[in-house]
């Protein structure tokens, strides 16, 4: 599940916490989950639950949107490649060992 695709950024307003009763959607269980969150590891009818706390609350809208600049950062930082030399040292050392 994507995130942003899901739950698309919207600014919280200040009526508070829509969530329902049942809900344990307070600040710091939403702070504890937000890379579950983010990185879709929560099921749908929860993860709805916890984005409308963040649709209400501007502080952990604000931190969600902390953990996603980190999160796409960290992202991109894994797609760079290693240089040609240290691959091919790499697999000197693979096929010394295999």
């Amino acid at each position: 599940m994507n995130f942003k695709e899901n739950f698309p950024s919207r600014t919280p307003d200040s009526s508070g916490c829509g969530c329902d009763s049942e809900c344990d959607c307070d600040c710091e269980t939403v702070t504890q989950n937000m890379r579950e969150i983010m990185n879709g590891e929560m099921d749908l009818p929860l993860a709805q639950r916890f984005h409308d706390h963040l649709r209400h609350c501007p502080d952990c809208h604000e931190e969600s949107l902390w953990v996603e600049r980190y999160i796409t950062l960290l992202r991109q930082s894994c797609r760079c490649e290693a240089p040609v030399e240290l691959r091919e040292r790499i697999m000197i050392e693979i096929r010394k060992i295999g």
